[in-house]
């Protein structure tokens, strides 16, 4: 159920980019401003990156001029001049042609882009000075589009519209996670072999053996463990203060608390498992290149997914945790978990 909402979500989003008419990028702007985007002056964006972006701004340029033939630049600035054609623009993409919210987010982004290129290569004074309104309209347009974004997401992570979904689970659901996987993980540390697919098994399982056995945190949190903080823990009565690492300003990270049956899944992993992918860091979660490992919430969602067919990621695991709360804990642990489970890093330094 969850694949079939998320698939027509994903199927809806590219369609309605195609509804929108646009001039052909092999006209020599086209070809100009998309090497401009990939040079030092446009960020240096990859090619496929570049190409989108120039594909944006021509349907814009398409849409405020139907009835030209040719693309110029009087055509490209008698479009940026308009923001009366802006805000037309938008609201039809949306409206008409169902474009999402963050699909809106690029195509002004791409249009500021397309100022820029404009202000660098050749925009007149007259038209520099009338590009300031246009800046000024794509400010709010962002501004009004991202406050939509966010009462949308509010809307989709109620914990009704969940439900109806099939996106949320109860706690007992997730605590069948581990020992769902469990089995294929001990035989992957009893019989480890040098098996891609199975040591890459065995690091998915204990990062996401970490997220439902230990704590629900931020993904950051155990992409950033080291194997001192293991070694530490264990003299320290399985408490590990991970405010020892130079990100704490940027990140403001957990402290955890591992019990002997977690540091020996983690001793499993770390002594039979994670030396076969030659690490060249101290990190605990290695990937396939011995360097760190990253997309931790995915690694969590996947399995999650194929035990028990609901797609659960960090964030929706924290609202599951405090809401189980309600039922089991007094007021003031429900204080001190909450504040233990908020996904600011900000408010996550402060406590």
């Amino acid at each position: 159920m969850v694949n079939t909402i998320q698939g027509q979500t994903s199927k809806t989003t590219k369609h309605a980019g195609k509804l929108l008419p646009s001039f052909s990028l092999s006209w020599h702007i086209g070809e100009v401003f998309t090497r401009w985007l990939t040079g030092s002056g446009g960020g240096c964006k990859k090619d496929r990156a570049a190409q989108q972006t120039a594909t944006r701004c021509f349907k814009f340029l398409r849409f405020c001029c139907e009835d030209e033939e040719e693309l110029n630049f009087d055509v490209v600035d008698f479009s940026l001049c308009s923001p009366n054609l802006l805000f037309k623009f938008i609201d039809y993409s949306q409206d008409v042609c169902k474009l999402g919210h963050g699909g809106s987010l690029g195509y002004i982004d791409a249009i500021s882009e397309m100022i820029d290129f404009r202000k660098l290569h050749g925009a007149s004074e007259a038209v520099f000075r009338k590009f300031s309104a246009t800046e000024l309209y794509l400010k709010r347009a962002r501004k009004t589009v991202a406050k939509m974004m966010r009462l949308q997401w509010t809307q989709d992570l109620d914990i009704e519209t969940l439900e109806a979904r099939g996106q949320w689970a109860t706690m007992e659901e997730l605590l069948e996670v581990v020992k769902f996987h469990l089995p294929c993980y001990e035989n992957t540390v009893k019989y480890c072999q040098v098996n891609p697919s199975d040591l890459t098994f065995a690091t998915k399982f204990v990062a996401m053996y970490l997220f439902n056995k230990v704590k629900g945190s931020r993904p950051m949190t155990y992409q950033y463990l080291t194997l001192d903080m293991i070694a530490t823990a264990k003299e320290e009565g399985g408490f590990i203060d991970q405010k020892t690492l130079k990100t704490t300003g940027k990140y403001g990270f957990d402290s955890l608390i591992l019990t002997d049956a977690n540091m020996q899944v983690l001793d499993g992993y770390i002594f039979y498992v994670r030396r076969f992918f030659k690490p060249q860091c101290d990190f605990v979660l290695v990937n396939r290149n011995g360097g760190q490992h990253g997309k931790l919430g995915e690694i969590m969602s996947k399995l999650v997914f194929d035990a028990i067919g609901k797609y659960i990621h960090p964030t929706r695991y924290r609202q599951i945790v405090e809401t189980q709360s309600l039922n089991q804990l007094t007021s003031e642990e429900q204080r001190i978990l909450s504040e233990d489970q908020k996904h600011s890093s900000a408010v996550a330094k402060v406590h």
